[in-house]
């Protein structure tokens, strides 16, 4: 039974691959022939039949950038590095459309210490310290077995030796997933769409605007529990509250 609903599963999916790759080269084909408009059409597609990719964000986020939509364009770049965080490709084409914008924010400047860890943590995405995690931990009981099993001395302090740097790795890696995990639940970012958008210092329209943000512009959600408006905060520290039909979140 539990064969048949397998076989079952996987006609139904192969289809829906085939149709998604399918779709996939025509948006290319589009990009290629200048077709931009129905480039977008077509990588949009794709991604409401659920199928997501850093290839697939990223050359919707080009397509917008052909037509100078940069708001779009930023977002779904910055989708695509939340799968490839180191991705070369989309962190230059992504600076190269963070000049398009109008707001230069000055970065709060970070401790040495912090950098490092950061890329550290950004080195993998979520899902690539999860794999690391489990590679480990698949490496940490083999060479345990090794030394368990091995009978000679200097072998199985060799064994050892790596079967407690296997066990650190596997543990550094699982904290780090799980900071990452937490931090995807708490840090939440958005980009402005808004052509420009007041910055209010309550979240109200009559309250006083501290500050304007305009298209492109990430911004970090801080409370959302508003129904209209959500309070924000940007790379130079300011704080503020943002209407919510002005931004789409990352």
């Amino acid at each position: 039974m539990r064969f048949l609903i397998i076989v079952l599963a996987l006609m139904y999916a192969l289809p829906a691959h085939v149709q998604n790759l399918e779709s996939f080269e025509k948006a290319n084909t589009y990009y290629l022939s200048e077709n931009y408009s129905g480039a977008i059409e077509a990588y949009e597609s794709i991604l409401e039949s659920g199928l997501h990719s850093t290839e697939l964000y990223f050359n919707l986020a080009n397509s917008y950038y052909k037509l100078n939509k940069i708001g779009p364009c930023i977002l779904n770049y910055e989708k695509a590095l939340l799968m490839s965080p180191n991705n070369e490709r989309v962190l230059n084409n992504l600076s190269y459309a963070r000049k398009m914008t109008v707001d230069k924010i000055d970065v709060l400047p970070d401790l040495n210490v912090y950098k490092s860890f950061e890329k550290i943590f950004h080195f993998f995405s979520l899902t690539g310290w999860a794999v690391s995690c489990v590679a480990f931990a698949f490496l940490f009981v083999v060479l345990f077995i090794l030394y368990y099993l091995e009978s000679k001395a200097a072998k199985k302090k060799l064994f050892f030796i790596l079967s407690f740097f296997s066990f650190a790795l596997t543990v550094s890696c699982f904290t780090i997933a799980h900071q990452k995990a937490e931090m995807s639940k708490k840090m939440k970012y958005a980009v402005v769409f808004s052509q420009e958008i007041a910055i209010k210092l309550e979240p109200s329209l009559k309250s006083e605007t501290v500050f304007f943000l305009h298209e492109g512009t990430k911004i970090m959600l801080l409370d959302s529990s508003n129904a209209y408006w959500s309070k924000i905060k940007i790379q130079d520290g300011r704080v503020g509250w943002i209407s919510k039909i002005s931004f789409k979140p990352i």
